[in-house]
């Protein structure tokens, strides 16, 4: 863990889950950005949502890289957001990056 970094609103880690019910969104959904970074289904091109539908812009063109979205403790304020994206190899484990695990209602 890096010494001096205020993450994780003081305690330098990472918030348990839907443990801040104040940033949900409209719909109720917790979580999106900031805590840690997703992984998502999409192929990482940086140009790609300049161009793509603006309804589900999946990013089937294969390469390298994956794309992470939503920033994370250690990220810089511009990237925590929902719709921030980034560029990670599939093959290198990261520091506070997963995955949603989502089910059907």
């Amino acid at each position: 863990m890096h010494t001096g970094v205020n993450w994780g609103c003081g305690t330098n880690t990472t918030a348990p889950v839907a443990s801040i019910p104040a940033g949900a969104s409209p719909y109720g959904i917790q979580d999106m950005a900031g805590n840690a970074a997703e992984w998502i289904r999409d192929y990482h091109s940086a140009g790609h949502y300049s161009s793509s539908p603006s309804t589900d812009p999946l990013n089937t063109t294969a390469a390298s890289q994956r794309s992470v979205r939503g920033g994370a403790i250690p990220s810089p304020a511009a990237d925590v957001r929902a719709s921030a994206r980034v560029g990670g190899d599939p093959g290198v484990i990261y520091a506070f990056t997963g995955f949603r695990c989502v089910r059907s209602l």
